[in-house]
């Protein structure tokens, strides 16, 4: 069994990169503090504002969004299978539903700026409830459909091999984590090929939705961005025509 320090000296050899993807996982911390700190100051800054309560929210989403690979930090294999058992769902869990929630608070952008077109959207009615709503239904929206099929992981096991295993050239073993072993692990197991040296990683059947989850979700933090643009420019030449206003009066 590899112990502790064993693990995180095999993450600073050259087949790990020198340690790149614990250093990304840190760097994933850092952001996500930052993300954090950014979000209270600006509700520190006005706590009954709606507006900095919205931001607050959002900021909160987008840090959790960049935190996918901090789990990684931890003990990764499937000798501390146990832990993954908190950390794989938690993993998941937080990333696709701050995916979700951050979708509604970019829709929810014309409700707290000004945007001609949506300018019906632009109500303190709707200010006032907005901030939360749009959190609370899509976290609801994330929790119905992640069971289903296409956004959960059905199938999942751990690629072996040891050093036994390498000594003797065999194939690696797959040992099921839960659901079935499927064809296509079988196959990517034969493709590997005798062992090379000693790794120990995990497979799992990857859900359409959750791709689609991903893949929207710069497309849709574009088109937020190009409101939010559209809403800036609109203010500036508001502020434009009022300065005019008050030259023209004097």
């Amino acid at each position: 069994m590899t112990t502790i320090a064993e693990y995180y000296a095999r993450r600073l050899t050259a087949e790990a990169l020198f340690g790149f993807g614990t250093l990304i996982s840190v760097f994933s911390i850092i952001v996500l503090l930052w993300m954090l700190g950014l979000s209270y100051l600006v509700v520190r800054a006005n706590p009954g504002r709606t507006e900095n309560r919205f931001m607050a929210l959002l900021l909160i989403c987008e840090g959790l969004k960049a935190s996918w690979i901090v789990a990684d930090l931890f003990l990764y294999g499937s000798t501390w299978q146990g832990l993954w058992d908190f950390l794989w769902p938690a993993k998941i869990n937080l990333f696709f539903g701050a995916h979700v929630i951050s979708w509604l608070l970019y829709f929810s952008f014309p409700i707290y700026y000004r945007i001609e077109f949506l300018s019906f959207l632009y109500k303190p009615k709707l200010q006032q409830h907005a901030w939360y709503l749009a959190p609370l239904i899509g976290l609801v929206a994330w929790l119905m459909i992640s069971p289903l099929d296409g956004f959960r992981f059905q199938n999942s096991a751990w690629m072996i091999c040891t050093q036994a295993a390498v000594e003797a050239g065999a194939h690696p073993t797959i040992q099921s984590w839960w659901g079935e072993i499927t064809p296509a692990m079988v196959e990517r197991a034969e493709a590997l090929g005798p062992c090379p040296r000693a790794y120990d990683f995990h497979v799992v059947d990857e859900p359409a939705g959750l791709w689609a989850i991903a893949l929207m979700s710069p497309l849709i933090s574009v088109i937020a961005l190009f409101l939010l643009r559209s809403s800036m420019r609109q203010g500036k030449r508001k502020e434009n025509v009022d300065r005019k206003g008050v030259l023209t009066s004097r």
